[in-house]
């Protein structure tokens, strides 16, 4: 794990985050609430945008 730390524009993910990538539920508010790349759903979970 420390060796992930010392890779060239590596970011420290906050638990939002860590739950997204790892398919964790998080309840969500709005957008603002959901990491970046991320909506609020209908069912207030933060799913993944799709790129256009």
């Amino acid at each position: 794990m420390n060796r992930l730390k010392e890779l060239l524009g590596a970011k420290t993910l906050n638990k939002i985050e860590q739950q997204a990538v790892k398919g964790g539920r998080s309840k969500c508010i709005d957008d603002l609430s959901c990491p970046d790349g991320y909506g609020c759903d209908p069912f207030g979970v933060c799913r993944l945008i799709p790129a256009i």
